[in-house]
């Protein structure tokens, strides 16, 4: 599911009715990351580098030592390098939570947090603090724009009929979007 793979599905198609001696308006393709993109929002959305800074200004700003079950252990010296490395795995954790519809905060507060509870609720005070420091400069988490856009997805205008061809694996997050997709079909 990639855009090379919708050019060269519109290429066949334009070849077969080529043969046939007919035309044919082609089809608009997308993958389906398409319904994870939040253009209604005012707020702009944080790009990856922004979204590293606020995380590193975080770490750089807090006293680490309040999340004692999230670092059990701190470097002897907590410099920028450790918390550019720790704003990366962050913002991962964040991106591979998304993909199911999480983020740190509701799984700190869902029963899959067995394991770790401790862990997970230090994470989502991390998580609240990055988020206000993005507010502060007027932006939002790509991840949390990510949510909102599928939870009210938004196609473009004339679509009326939305084909899923190749597409292996769909994460919870795409799924949730297709299915309010389809609401709007009726």
């Amino acid at each position: 599911p990639t855009r090379q793979a919708g050019r060269r599905l519109r290429e066949v198609l334009a070849t077969e009715m080529a043969k046939r001696s007919g035309g044919l308006f082609p089809p608009q393709t997308a993958t389906p990351a398409i319904l994870l993109v939040d253009e209604e929002s005012a707020e702009p959305v944080a790009g990856t580098l922004a979204c590293h800074w606020h995380w590193v200004d975080v770490l750089q700003g807090e006293s680490l030592g309040r999340y004692s079950a999230l670092f059990p252990r701190l470097p002897a010296v907590v410099d920028f390098n450790w918390c550019r490395q720790m704003a990366r795995s962050l913002h991962e954790l964040r991106g591979t939570l998304v993909d199911g519809g999480w983020d740190c905060a509701g799984v700190a507060e869902s029963a899959h947090c067995e394991n770790e509870p401790l862990r997970w609720k230090d994470l989502a005070k991390l998580e609240s603090v990055y988020r206000k420091s993005l507010a502060k400069a007027g932006l939002r988490d790509v991840h949390d724009a990510k949510r909102a856009a599928a939870a009210k997805p938004v196609l473009p205008n004339g679509i009326r009929r939305v084909v899923l061809m190749g597409v292996t694996d769909l994460s919870p997050l795409v799924q949730s979007a297709l299915g309010q997709a389809a609401n709007c079909f009726g």
